[in-house]
């Protein structure tokens, strides 16, 4: 099958036979049809399938040719993972729509906003952003997504990782409600399963990933039988080994310190931390605990004084009852002094 088959427009063509792509991948020519049609998408595939061209493709053509006097307002965002991706992306876009007139943007944290603002306001109808970057511009009003017409997630599983699947939400919250959603993943776990439940609309789904056994290399292979029926000896644990059982105050403190743990790690789950970074973190979460305490005890000490001052100042306030004794019983006046 060639990329005329799929109905694609000739300035499309073009550009596509200067980079050298003749004929499609397996995965865009299962892909441009739908999007075309205007279907949301959910791709599973490996890195090296050609997934950049295969939403580019549609999203420039559904644009078209813009006209002379035409306002130029963002008219689809690409959300990648990081910086490297993120130009990677925007290159392939800016090569597939050489000869169509489209102007594309691209924008990453790490460097000054200026000129980044600047190439929005001069009108670009494709933004490519990294998450973290396109929330603080929504924040400060400098990017505006009332026309989006078309909404592609890259990479959800890295940042489900990484942590970014709420901003991710607040940028889906400004976007119009009419508007198609193309989400691409390595691993379809079921933490991104439910995620596309919420994002996607009747998603046209495509399944090409390659998945990876986990397999143990062994060094020396084991060929007779009889070693191995042989049941490796359990190991006795002592009472001293065994771990004590925790308070509830106890408990409540670990927990505090793997979360602090956690968030300081900017690194996937998988990776093995160093010994030397770990000491680092450690030495970091005892430090805020630490300040933790002390604060407490200033507030504590606070009260305390706070405390014993309006018991004085109440105990003053009492009136001072005194009797003034005559003659004969019954006849005490009671006189009360402020």
């Amino acid at each position: 099958m060639n990329f005329k088959q799929l109905g694609i427009d000739e300035s499309i063509l073009r550009a596509l036979n200067e980079m050298g792509y003749t004929n499609p991948t397996p995965i865009q020519q299962k892909a441009i049809a739908p999007i075309k049609e205007g279907k949301d998408l959910l791709c599973c595939a490996n890195e090296g399938l050609g997934k950049t061209t295969a939403f580019a493709v549609p999203m420039l053509q559904k644009m078209g040719k813009p006209e002379s006097l035409e306002d130029r307002p963002i008219r689809s965002v690409i959300l990648a993972i990081n910086r490297q991706s993120a130009m990677q992306i925007y290159g392939n876009i800016c090569q597939c729509g050489r000869y169509m007139g489209r102007v594309a943007a691209v924008i990453y944290s790490g460097v000054s906003e200026i000129p980044q603002v600047e190439a929005i306001n001069r009108g670009a109808d494709i933004l490519v952003a990294t998450p973290l970057r396109l929330t603080q511009f929504l924040e400060k009003n400098l990017v505006k997504l009332d026309k989006v017409e078309c909404f592609v997630i890259c990479d959800a599983d890295k940042m489900f990782e990484r942590g970014l699947l709420n901003d991710i939400r607040k940028i889906k919250y400004k976007l119009p409600k009419k508007h198609q959603t193309l989400l691409f993943t390595e691993v379809l776990s079921s933490e991104i399963r439910v995620f596309a439940q919420k994002m996607l609309y009747r998603p046209f789904r495509i399944d090409m990933s390659v998945r990876k056994r986990r397999t143990a290399i062994a060094t020396t292979r084991v060929t007779n039988r009889e070693q191995r029926k042989i049941e490796k000896p359990k190991r006795q644990v002592n009472k001293a080994e065994k771990a004590p059982k925790l308070n509830s105050i106890q408990v409540r403190k670990y927990t505090r310190i793997h979360d602090e743990f956690r968030m300081d790690i900017s690194t996937p789950r998988t990776a093995k931390l160093s010994e030397e970074a770990a000491a680092r973190i450690r030495a970091k979460v005892q430090a805020k605990l630490k300040e933790r305490e002390e604060v407490r005890r200033k507030a504590n000490r606070a009260n305390k004084t706070n405390n014993t001052i309006n018991k004085k100042t109440e105990e003053n306030k009492k009136p001072i009852r005194r009797y003034n004794r005559t003659r004969g019983r019954g006849n005490r006046k009671q006189i009360t002094k402020e």
